[in-house]
């Protein structure tokens, strides 16, 4: 029996449609044959799949690339569908330059940070005269530079791994001048070629913040053990994993009308932790944004709707600006994922029970009020 094909034009000229559907012989079942995209730009194949889907996605990948295709797996309404799309992704090298200076200029600015957490007065001119004076700002900085940059090659090291093409970090300098006290607004990778599959993205996703937390907590405890306790109140928000370090390390501060002096080692790693909340929250192109579309698959947006629902009724509740903030920013930069190519893999037991331990570890570390 013949396959129907749904053609986008009455006629067309002779094209690599059959081809490609000869390729799927022995992994998949057609039953339907559309032209997204004519002649053959787009083409979908609906049916069945035969074999295991990450061994269907694999397969059809390496002989759709050969005819120069991206080959896409997902389901529609419980049919399964292969999508070939003409073209194939080859990164252009990158100018690591550019990482270099931005990583040059980072750390200049998280030392005149640190240099002012520690009492110098900041300005570029004075810096200027003295430049030995960014060294008071070492602690401070260089730590906060170390808890975003394992961060960062976390995410890195697992692209690899898993073959995808990824940039090594750029950082984000910002003079610590105005409302921006730390000198940085982080860093990022950058994906250039789609990913494999959910398991792949999973990894991507989490191998980041678990990397930048192990450190941030290294230095938020030795912050801890060498803070002084003093009468006052706390600055800096608690979340239930700082207050259990607080109340081991430092447990007379937690009596009324005791705080404890911060110190450069605490501050970079309460502000790594933060970053980590952040990073976590289960919105959009956010690494929690990654985990949550690597579980959920489309259903993603639904949760990252309500998470910013969330933080818009919290901020507004609890006087938080920073969660109004965020909660804002989440509505503007949108809650869609794209998928990765092969999205009818689903997660393993494991990551399934490394994903539950994820949302766990966010609620111990989440920060209601962050200031104030």
């Amino acid at each position: 029996m013949s396959t129907p094909i749904t053609w986008a034009s009455p006629a067309q000229p002779e094209n690599n449609v059959p081809r490609l559907q000869r390729l799927l012989w022995d992994v998949f079942s057609v039953n339907e044959t559309r032209v997204r995209e004519a002649p053959d730009r787009v083409v979908e194949f609906r049916g069945q799949i035969t074999q295991p889907s990450q061994q269907v996605h694999t397969s059809i990948s390496d002989r759709f690339r050969d005819l120069g295709y991206t080959a896409l797996l997902f389901r529609d309404n419980n049919v399964d569908v292969i999508q070939a799309i003409q073209g194939v992704v080859k990164p252009a090298p990158t100018q690591l330059w550019i990482n270099a200076l931005l990583l040059l200029a980072t750390i200049v600015t998280t030392l005149m940070a640190g240099a002012r957490i520690a009492g110098v007065n900041v300005s570029l001119e004075v810096f200027a005269r003295q430049p030995e004076l960014l060294l008071r700002g070492a602690p401070f900085g260089l730590t906060l530079m170390l808890i975003l940059g394992v961060h960062e090659m976390g995410h890195y090291i697992a692209g690899r791994v898993h073959n995808a093409a990824v940039t090594l970090p750029y950082f984000i300098p910002v003079p610590p001048f105005g409302a921006i006290p730390l000198g940085t607004l982080g860093a990022f990778i950058q994906l250039r070629s789609p990913i494999e599959n959910r398991r792949a993205l999973f990894d991507i996703g989490l191998a980041g913040p678990i990397a930048g937390l192990i450190i941030a907590v290294a230095a938020y405890v030795y912050g801890l053990s060498i803070a002084e306790p003093i009468r006052g109140a706390y600055t800096l928000g608690r979340s239930i994993f700082t207050q259990f370090l607080i109340g081991v390390i430092q447990p007379q501060t937690l009596q009324s009308g005791w705080a404890l002096k911060t110190n450069p080692f605490m501050l970079a790693g309460w502000f790594g932790l933060f970053v980590t909340v952040i990073n976590l929250l289960p919105v959009g192109q956010l690494d929690g944004g990654h985990i949550l579309y690597a579980v959920a698959g489309r259903r993603a947006a639904r949760v990252g709707l309500l998470t910013i629902g969330a933080l818009l009724v919290m901020g507004y509740a609890l006087g938080s600006t920073t969660w109004l903030l965020w909660g804002f920013l989440g509505l503007f930069f949108g809650v869609r994922h794209a998928p990765p190519l092969d999205d009818l893999t689903p997660l393993d037991p494991i990551r399934k029970l490394i994903a539950i331990g994820a949302l766990i570890l966010f609620v111990l570390i989440f920060v209601p009020i962050p200031f104030g």
